[in-house]
């Protein structure tokens, strides 16, 4: 018999930022954040 694959119920992004000190990358990576619902509130 062939195996069942689990069935994928979110997507998962890897991804990488890289930037100078105070470029706004913390603040950036939590509007993400924020904007796809994985965060409640900003800043939290």
């Amino acid at each position: 018999m062939g195996e069942q694959k689990p069935e994928k119920t979110k997507k998962h992004i890897c991804a990488g930022l890289l930037a100078h000190v105070d470029a706004g990358k913390t603040t950036l990576t939590e509007s993400l954040l924020y904007a796809s619902g994985t965060i409640s509130e900003p800043g939290s």
